[in-house]
């Protein structure tokens, strides 16, 4: 019996795939699912999770690049303590 070839990625920086989704999208549609199927919907479960997939990979993609790392820089509540040392975000250069 042959192994399987574990597959090359096209780019260097390419995500791991969980079958067609990479790690982030698959843990999006599993943790959004198991929320939903908790009120008792399976199959409203499903399509706001691959709503919530689509949203997701609009985020990361868009033209003005990954969405989800500045919205998480910006919005999480642990953001003003915990990056005390980053400039302020209206500071664009330093003199001196």
């Amino acid at each position: 019996m042959e192994r399987a070839l574990p597959a090359i990625p096209k780019f260097l920086n390419q995500e791991d795939k969980v079958m067609f989704w990479t790690w982030t999208e698959a843990g999006t549609f599993l943790g959004v699912v198991c929320l939903v199927c908790l009120f008792g919907s399976i199959l409203l479960a499903f399509v706001i999770g691959v709503i919530s997939v689509h949203a997701l990979k609009l985020m990361k993609n868009s033209p003005h690049g990954d969405l989800t790392k500045g919205g998480l820089y910006w919005i999480s509540p642990f953001s003003k303590k915990r990056y005390k040392s980053f400039p302020p975000s209206h500071i664009r250069e330093f003199v001196g």
